[in-house]
């Protein structure tokens, strides 16, 4: 007869340790081993504390630890930038030169605040908490990021996007445009009536400076903070340093060499990076998901792996072949001096100089490693499928890639589909097998580029200089093939009731720009 003796399961009893930053709670949740709750406690050599619940004895181990905690120096902004609490809790963002310096044109970048310019009333709440935050630094002279060149005497803003070369309004002695200095600095006056706080004024004087001069640089950012530039999908960077991409990286096997995964301490050391990331540029579907930080074996040799989520929440499971979680990932990548590239063209047809525009802000680039070979745009998505919102003039958009092994039928019948195009496999596979025909052994995979407009700025009719498009314009190209491919290139368009009821016949729906105006003979 076989005696079966019942193991009572002894669950350890909260314990709570008082720290600096508040107190830490030890609970046990059915799993082995845990992290502190309310504050998380971290050991002397900066690596994450756990215990483990013995579930024999009903006692933590280790019993005592020593709790220390991370201080914080920003609430919201980035650490390697300045933080100012606004009376309505809203944070401004600064980044101030250690030292006075030369103009500099890339100090700002990124930055989407200029004072005084930016300023309605000069003694607005922001105007008073960045003076003050300066005069408590000693700063009453920095560069405003305006500059001329030797020809035009017109300052314009320095600062890549939508303020690029705008011109400076204010007013500018007539000796000092005769002048070379190319630059601008801004000097903060306060005046003072009286003893009383409340009658003090302050007064921006805007001074043409020589560019070589010694000044403080001060660069501000408000709310927006983020950039996609040049990141892949589920990826972003800040606004002014937009080679560094952080995001989540769910496929492990085809992940790239540049890719490096994060671990526990570096995620509170980007902390307040990597929540704007979460928050904004994440898909709602995905951004609460669980991702490893860590891994650590036991006495046994047994694997598990420390999880946590946006809101900082921990798990520790034993890690087994059939749990693969996210990694929290950094990518540099390289970044072009200007988004912005013109390449001046001889066309045959039309026998003139065609000048062509690319911004690459609004080009998806698929190369032969990544198994996307389309995109997809949807107008307020509700799909299952992850998506990710639009930038810009895009509004209320959103993306997502598609695969080769698509069909057209995979999303045309979406209700929400502005646009939708892909390389099917059958014409990637003509290209190659052209390629091998003609012995082309050099000739590298192909390189798909999609770009899609959200406007037609781009595209006059000669004849009557107006803009006529409606709809989305997409263009692609795989370079070093020719125009005429081997087999078709799906691309699919809304058409709203009242065109498909106006214009029965679909090849009236569809155009194609010849650098001259929008024809209707396209196939």
């Amino acid at each position: 007869m076989l005696d079966v003796v019942e193991t009572k399961i002894k669950e350890c009893k909260e314990t709570e340790i008082k720290t600096p930053s508040g107190n830490a709670y030890w609970k046990y949740r059915g799993l082995r081993f845990s992290t502190s709750e309310g504050v998380l406690c971290w050991k002397e050599n900066e690596t994450l504390l756990f215990r483990e619940c013995n579930t024999h004895s009903g006692r933590w181990l280790p019993e005592s630890v020593t709790c220390k905690t991370r201080d914080e120096p920003n609430t919201f902004c980035p650490n390697d930038l300045l933080e100012i609490m606004m009376r309505n809790d809203n944070p401004v963002c600064l980044k101030i030169s250690p030292h006075p310096h030369q103009y500099d044109d890339a100090y700002c970048h990124g930055s989407n605040v200029i004072i005084p310019l930016d300023l309605s009333v000069p003694d607005s709440d922001l105007s008073i908490a960045v003076t003050k935050f300066l005069s408590s630094k000693g700063i009453n002279r920095f560069w405003l990021p305006l500059k001329r060149n030797d020809t035009l005497p017109l300052y314009k803003v320095r600062l890549p996007g939508t303020r690029w070369s705008e011109i400076f309004e204010g007013s500018i002695e007539i000796a000092d445009l005769r002048s070379n200095k190319n630059c601008l600095s801004t000097i903060v006056v306060h005046n003072q009536k009286n003893n009383s706080h409340q009658n003090r004024h302050t007064q921006f004087i805007n001074e043409v400076t020589h560019c070589n001069e010694l000044i403080h640089s001060v660069c501000i950012f408000r709310k927006k903070l983020l950039s996609r530039t040049g990141c892949k999908e589920n990826f972003g960077a800040l606004s002014y340093r937009p080679a560094e991409c952080y995001g989540l990286e769910w496929n492990h096997k085809s992940r790239s060499r540049s890719i490096n995964a994060l671990n526990v301490n570096n995620f509170f050391e980007k902390r307040n990076v990597l929540q704007l990331i979460f928050r904004d540029l994440i898909s709602k579907s995905r951004r609460n998901e669980f991702f490893e930080v860590e891994s650590f074996a036991d006495e046994a040799d047994k694997v598990y792996v420390v999880l946590m989520n946006r809101k900082e929440e921990f798990k520790i499971l034993h890690k087994n072949n059939d749990n693969e979680f996210p990694l929290i990932s950094e990518e540099i990548v390289p970044i072009t001096n200007n988004l912005v590239t013109m390449i001046l063209k001889f066309n045959v047809e039309l026998q003139q100089l065609v000048l062509i525009v690319y911004n690459s802000r609004f080009i998806w680039r698929i190369e032969e490693d990544d198994e996307n070979e389309g995109v997809a745009i949807f107008q307020d998505a509700e799909s299952q499928e992850p998506s990710e919102m639009l930038t810009g003039a895009f509004k209320h958009e959103y993306y997502r890639f598609l695969q080769a092994n698509h069909t057209y039928e995979d999303f045309v019948n979406d209700p929400h589909l502005q646009m939708g195009t892909f390389i099917p496999d059958k014409l990637l596979n003509r290209l190659n097998e052209i390629s091998e025909m003609l012995n082309v052994t050099q000739k590298r995979s192909p390189v798909i580029i999609i770009k899609i407009y959200s406007s037609d700025r781009l595209f006059q009719e000669l004849s009557t200089k107006k803009q006529i498009v409606s709809g989305r314009i997409v263009s692609i190209s795989i370079p070093g093939f020719n125009t005429e491919l081997p087999d078709i290139v799906p691309i699919a368009l809304h058409v709203s009731p009242d065109e498909a009821k106006n214009k029965n016949d679909s090849i009236e729906l569809c155009h194609y720009w010849n650098f001259r105006n929008w024809v209707t003979d396209a196939t």
